[in-house]
């Protein structure tokens, strides 16, 4: 199948160099023609409109922001048997049927890791989809993620825990970086530190059946120091914050589709 992607941004191209490595016939065109500098070194074949990426493409990737995906669809002339897929929070898979006159929709919400062929997707099928599709589609976005299928009620749920969720380790690693330096710690050495120490731990969750609450439990020594971090993030309520932060994303991805 024939990959086409309208917009050309970070995300699109990691897309992009993921799905190269498997050789597929891949076509992208955006409207600020820097975007679309040497994407033909990586296989890339660039065309000139948005309608080409139609007549050529059998997926149509919309990596485009939300308020523009009604116009741009709207004057597209689309035969029935195209696939569209999106990523963008708040464009539900009703909307494009809708805007593309019937269309077939795969609605997907990728996080930025992908750009590091390390990220997670979301994915849910609108209908008219034979087991080939579904198959080579998920296929498609393993190529740069792990892919997870969920119900279209999910999705703006699944924003919330992977979609928004890497900036938990930014922040984490801003703060732990910043009160190194405060203490008279390279903050470059930190970062480091902090960042694979994060990374062993999501590796020793997946590698585990046990629960991050026993993972918790085995680290702190009764009395010890990292009993005293943990007692003094639950005491300032921790996950209360982070809750209220999860909610807020969720409602924030529930408004943008009013």
């Amino acid at each position: 199948m024939k990959i086409g992607f309208i917009g050309a941004g970070n995300m699109a191209v990691a897309m992009m160099k993921g799905m190269q490595a498997k050789h597929l016939d891949i076509f992208a065109t955006d409207i600020d023609n820097e975007k679309l500098k040497g994407l033909e070194k990586i296989g890339v074949n660039i065309l000139t409109s948005n309608q080409n990426i139609v007549d050529v493409a059998d997926v149509i990737v919309l990596a485009i922001k939300p308020q523009q995906y009604k116009d741009i669809i709207t004057n597209l002339k689309t035969p029935p048997d195209k696939i569209f897929l999106t990523m963008a929070p708040g464009i539900t898979l009703a909307m494009v049927k809708d805007w593309s006159g019937g269309g077939r929709v795969v609605r997907t919400m990728p996080n930025t890791p992908a750009l590091i062929g390390e990220g997670v997707t979301a994915v849910c099928f609108g209908q008219g989809f034979d087991n080939y599709e579904l198959e080579f589609i998920k296929s498609m976005l393993g190529d740069f993620s792990a892919v997870f299928q969920i119900e279209e009620e999910q999705m703006d749920l699944a924003i919330a825990i992977s979609g928004s969720s890497p900036i938990f380790g930014y922040k984490i690693i801003e703060i732990v970086s910043a009160f190194a330096k405060k203490n008279g710690f390279s903050e470059a050495m930190a970062k480091k530190m902090i960042a694979k120490t994060l990374i062993g731990s999501a590796m020793m969750v997946l590698a585990s059946d046990d629960s991050p609450a026993t993972l918790i439990d085995r680290v702190c020594s009764k009395g010890g120091t990292t009993e005293q971090l943990v007692k003094t993030l639950d005491n300032n309520n921790l996950a209360g914050i982070i809750h209220q932060g999860l909610a807020a994303c969720v409602a924030r991805a529930r408004n943008l589709a009013l």
